[in-house]
């Protein structure tokens, strides 16, 4: 098992490029605010590369969620950003999502 601490939640596709690898992730929601907006982007892209938002629905407290992210092959590092319904934000900056397969957000 490829486990360490961050999340995600629901079937997410962050990008479909021509040779993709599906990273799968569980994610839980900790945090005690729902989660309603999910951003990510390769670490090595410059900034204004985010993705729209990740999830179709925001996740609630002490929720999980399986999400599946199609990243280019050998793309595993990640910036990640979660967006709480009470407008706080949480950056997850390189995360390795190859070595990662939960991500539990507190």
């Amino acid at each position: 098992m490829r486990g360490v601490l961050t999340t995600i939640f629901g079937s997410v596709l962050l990008f479909t490029p021509a040779s993709a690898a599906s990273l799968k992730l569980t994610l839980t929601n900790i945090s005690g605010d729902q989660i309603a907006a999910i951003t990510g982007k390769p670490a090595n892209v410059e900034s204004g590369a985010e993705t729209e938002n990740l999830i179709t629905a925001p996740i609630a407290v002490a929720a999980k969620a399986d999400v599946t992210i199609e990243a280019e092959d050998g793309v595993c590092v990640f910036d990640l950003q979660f967006t709480f319904a009470s407008g706080q934000i949480q950056s997850r900056p390189d995360t390795d999502l190859c070595q990662t397969d939960q991500i539990i957000i507190e």
